[in-house]
Formats: structure tokens, C-alpha cells, sequence
């Protein structure tokens, strides 16, 4: 029996994105993050797709919030 691979073969394409953050502020969520087992780069992913199902931020943000956090 032959397999064909290609038909399991789920491709998806990724884009890599470069940020700038706080040093602390990366460190802190990356320990929150590690203590429920998921890496940095997998917790960024889990929330950008809860932002999509919820058609915006999953949680409530002010516009001073938004700006507070443009300018780091």
C-alpha cells in the first residue's frame, strides 16, 4: 500500500513580524506564558486568533489605552 502524503499535507504559509518591547514587560509575560506551557511566538498566535473569532479585541480597551501603548 502506497501512502500519499501529500493528500495529509496541511502547508501553511507564515509571516515573521519583528517587535519592539519592554525588556521587563517580555520577560514577565514569557514566564506567565511558560508556567501554562506555551512559548512566546504560540501565545502571540493564540491571541491573534481570538482577536479574529472575536472580530476585535477580546477584551475591552480604551482609546488612552491604545495610545499609551503606540508610544511604549
Amino acid at each position: 500500500m502506497r501512502w500519499n502524503f501529500r493528500r495529509w499535507l496541511i502547508i501553511m504559509k507564515l509571516e515573521t513580524i519583528t517587535l519592539k518591547i519592554d525588556t521587563d514587560l517580555y520577560e514577565e509575560a514569557k514566564a506567565i506564558f511558560e508556567k501554562e506551557g506555551y512559548t512566546v511566538e504560540e501565545a502571540i498566535m493564540q491571541f491573534l486568533k481570538v482577536c479574529i473569532a472575536c472580530g476585535g479585541f477580546p477584551f475591552p480597551v480604551t482609546e488612552e489605552e491604545l495610545l499609551a501603548a503606540q508610544e511604549g
